[in-house]
C-alpha cells in the first residue's frame, strides 16, 4: 500500500508547492530572496565578558509565502577569539541554524522586517588542557531586518538579532550584521 501511495504523495505535493509558488508570485514582486551578512555579536551573559565585537556572519535564503510574509532558513556563525574566549573555552565558534517566520513592512524604496523563529545551536571550542568541547541544543531567534534597494533586485540588508539557546555557559547572544541581498 505505502508504494502505490507514495507516488501520490509526492504528485499532490509538488501541484501544491506549484500552486503556492503561482499565488505568492501573484502577490509580491519575488518569490525568493538570498543574502549574505558580515558583523559582530556576542554574549550578554557569558562570564567572563567577551564583549560584543567578535567577528559573525551569516547567510539566509527566504520564499514568498503570502503577501508580506516569507520563510527563511538562516545560517550563522559567531566567533570568539583566543583573548576574550567563550568562558573556560579558548577560540570557540557558535554556529546555528534558525528556520523563522517574517512578516515585513515594505515602504517605496526599503522594506523593514521582523522574524520569530526556531533554531539549533552548537558551541565548538577547547579548553586550556586542549580538549575538545562541542555543546548543542534548541533554542529561539528573533530579529529585525532593513532592506535597501540598490538597483532592480539588489539590496543592501542590515539586520540585529538575539538569540536565546538552551546550551551551557551562555544562552543569550546578539548580533549586527550588513550585507547584500537578492530577490528573485
Amino acid at each position: 500500500m505505502a508504494r502505490k501511495t507514495a507516488p501520490l504523495l509526492l504528485a499532490l505535493l509538488a501541484a501544491l508547492s506549484l500552486a503556492g509558488e503561482a499565488s505568492a508570485r501573484n502577490l509580491e514582486s519575488y518569490l525568493f530572496t538570498a543574502g549574505v551578512l558580515g558583523g559582530r555579536g556576542g554574549s550578554f551573559d557569558l562570564e567572563p565578558d567577551p564583549g560584543l565585537s567578535n567577528p559573525a556572519w551569516s547567510a539566509f535564503a527566504g520564499m514568498a509565502t503570502d503577501l508580506q510574509t516569507q520563510v527563511s532558513v538562516r545560517l550563522g556563525r559567531l566567533e570568539f577569539d583566543e583573548e576574550a574566549g567563550f568562558g573556560d573555552l579558548e577560540k570557540a565558534d557558535l554556529e546555528y541554524a534558525v528556520l523563522a517566520g517574517e512578516y515585513r513592512f515594505p515602504k517605496s524604496w526599503y522594506d523593514v522586517g521582523v522574524y520569530l523563529g526556531l533554531g539549533g545551536y552548537r558551541v565548538d571550542g577547547r579548553t586550556a588542557a586542549g580538549e575538545s568541547v562541542d555543546d548543542s541544543g534548541l533554542g529561539i531567534a528573533f530579529g529585525v531586518t532593513g532592506d535597501y534597494r540598490l538597483w532592480r533586485n539588489l539590496f543592501l540588508t542590515a539586520e540585529i538579532n538575539a538569540h536565546y539557546a538552551f546550551i551551557d555557559r551562555a544562552s543569550l547572544f546578539g548580533t549586527a550584521l550588513a550585507g547584500l541581498s537578492i530577490r528573485f
